[in-house]
């Protein structure tokens, strides 16, 4: 599917792609963010790879995971490539998320960003089996912010300018970071 605008998901649900390794959804927008998850549910995307046909640009996001004002809570990514995007995966204001076996190629700043608005205390979140890999100058393969908890286990990271960031915010009163 070729899109031009965000697909926004207001309720839990999944999203499964065909995993035939080929894209399922290119965006055509340098900067609308492809899939939006504004639902405190979980969602789950599975067996998906999400491309973009045009250089992604400041708010060109694969997918967000959280609400402005509310958190999301246990969404999952299995078997997700995201390619080309200016962020890969932004978790913001979301909890127990789990990205595993994955790929997250090209992302122009962060391919994971996480950061909690709401509750910079929140987290207990799990990256498990991913491959990060980006030739772009600057680019980083986990940024977090702010949150809770969060355990990168069992991951290869290539290219990137940066592995892991850590610019927690003093914000909250717990943040774990296991690796």
């Amino acid at each position: 599917y070729t899109i031009s605008d965000t697909l926004t998901l207001t309720a839990g649900l999944t999203v499964q792609g065909a995993g035939t390794g080929t894209p399922n959804v290119v965006t055509t927008s340098p900067t609308a963010p492809i899939f939006n998850v504004q639902t405190p549910f979980p969602c789950t995307f599975r067996d998906l790879w999400l491309d973009a046909a045009v250089p992604r640009q400041k708010g060109g996001v694969g997918i967000i995971l959280g609400l402005p004002g509310a958190m999301n809570g246990f969404s999952r990514l299995v078997n997700v490539t995201v390619v080309g995007q200016y962020v890969g995966v932004l978790s913001q204001n979301a909890f127990g998320w789990v990205i595993r076996d994955s790929y997250l190629v090209n992302t122009v700043t962060d391919a994971v960003q996480i950061r909690n608005q709401v509750s910079a205390d929140t987290g207990d979140n799990l990256i498990n089996g991913c491959v990060f890999n980006s030739r772009l100058p600057g680019s980083c393969a986990i940024r977090w912010l702010s949150g809770g908890g969060l355990r990168v286990t069992d991951c290869k990271i290539l290219g990137h300018d940066y592995a892991p960031v850590v610019q927690q915010t003093n914000d909250g009163t717990t943040s774990d970071f296991l690796i």
